[in-house]
């Protein structure tokens, strides 16, 4: 109990335990977390359970009875400074502390979140009854009884979240963790909410990769501006300046391929304007492009081989066949690769781009060195990622146009062969 607290927080604890002897087993959470300032090591814990079910995906949770509301707030966020405070032994704060932290508009103070099939409640009001008496059903399978008309009061409350008056502070950015085999649902829902005031979409979407059960995931956005439209690059002609010399993924401009695919593993960072999505007539002279690529990073997964056989020897309990894996095979069934392999690939990749100076990379009367090489060489990582057809894009996007934008120094460099997250799987323990 005492460790469910430290990871999840007091507020999950006693929701999922329940304060009334019912059990909140089955509940799916969202979670947010924000660094408390000025305590090192703390940070608030924010929370809510899941409210609608998704019924085309079969899915059976235990649905939160609690009015929607988003995770982050001023009041939720002074109270945990100020019990984070009070756990150090600093004194409490004090008024000009607390107008200081209202005055400080932060990233979460802009955001609302749905949490996937929720959203289906505001697509359209032929939802709402089938919705409202499925929801009534499975509380009633745990115990609960239900008052008033939950999907109404729940769109009233992001109505008002979300809706456009004079707040400064109004929240403009929708966020929705989701898994769902349906990701054109999602986009349709944020173009509308783009065009109907100016809302940004963040659309993280679960990769599902059992091919048996026929499902497929993805589809992973953000839909903000001009993603209802049908502009296409044409020759001499790129439509964003992009740290991959127009290569852009992640963000939604009305083509499937803008999103992240199916089974594609990365995080996209973004700069979003939370205030002029909507540019307006005449649009201020200037204002920046209120959505741009900061970063596409592709996830590589890799293993240390030999500790994970050891990890599963027979002493272990585990199948004394498995010592005789080879790291092909080990790719070829679960995608993920050797440490081995990943750090001579990327090796080599340094070594050329270590000889590449910042000269050669706008002056138009140079010419890369073995340009032709150091794309052959990049090109056998694509392998290494869960899309591989991303990275291949992405190079070949960068090999036709670095002339046309180029980019001086280290962030170019970058841009070709230091962009991606390695994420260590190995198991580095004995079952005893």
């Amino acid at each position: 109990m005492q460790q469910f607290d430290k990871i999840f927080g007091e507020a999950d604890a006693q929701r999922v335990f329940g304060p009334n002897g019912r059990s909140m087993e089955k509940s799916a959470f969202i979670t947010l977390l924000q660094p408390i300032p000025n305590v090192q090591g703390a940070v608030g814990v924010f929370s809510r359970r899941k409210k609608f079910h998704s019924m085309a995906m079969s899915e059976f949770i235990n649905p939160s009875g609690e009015d929607w509301a988003p995770l982050a707030s001023l009041e939720g966020f002074v109270s945990a400074v100020e019990k984070a405070r009070k756990a150090v032994g600093a004194t409490p704060l004090d008024v000009r502390q607390v107008v200081s932290i209202a005055q400080t508009i932060r990233p979460v103070d802009r955001m609302a979140e749905l949490i996937c099939s929720e959203l289906f409640a505001s697509t359209h009001p032929v939802n709402h009854e089938t919705i409202r008496s499925e929801y009534k059903s499975l509380r009633q399978r745990f115990g609960y009884g239900t008052t008033g008309d939950p999907v109404v009061s729940d769109i009233q409350k992001l109505t008002s979240a979300l809706k456009l008056d004079d707040r400064v502070d109004r929240r403009s950015i929708l966020v929705v963790p989701a898994c769902t085999t349906r990701s054109a649902d999602y986009w349709i829902y944020g173009q509308s909410g783009l065009l109907a005031a100016g809302l940004t979409t963040v659309f993280c979407a679960a990769v599902l990769g059992s091919v048996k059960a026929g499902l497929s995931g993805g589809g992973s956005c953000i839909i903000a501006k001009s993603s209802w439209s049908a502009t296409r690059d044409k020759p001499g002609h790129l439509l964003s300046a992009t740290p991959y010399s127009g290569w852009s993924r992640g963000i939604y401009y009305n083509r499937p391929e803008d999103a992240l695919t199916k089974r594609e593993q990365a995080i996209v960072i973004a700069d979003i304007d939370p205030i002029y999505m909507n540019e307006g007539k005449p649009r201020p002279q200037a204002l920046p492009i209120p959505v741009q690529l900061v970063a596409h990073l592709p996830v590589v997964e890799m293993v240390d081989l030999k500790k994970l056989k050891d990890s599963y020897s027979s002493g272990n309990g585990g199948f004394p066949s498995f010592k005789s894996v080879s790291s092909g095979a080990l790719k070829k069934a679960t995608g993920i690769v050797e440490i081995k392999e990943v750090a001579d690939s990327f090796a080599k990749i340094r070594s050329h781009l270590g000889q590449v100076t910042s000269a050669d990379l706008v002056d138009p009367n140079q010419m890369l060195i073995d340009q032709k090489k150091l794309i052959d060489e990049a090109n056998t990582m694509a392998g290494f990622f869960s899309e591989p057809s991303a990275w291949g894009s992405r190079l070949e996007c960068w090999n036709r146009n670095w002339r046309a934008m180029p980019f001086f120094g280290s962030p170019l460099r970058l841009s070709i062969g230091c962009l991606w997250i390695l994420v260590q799987l190995t198991i580095n323990f004995q079952i005893y």
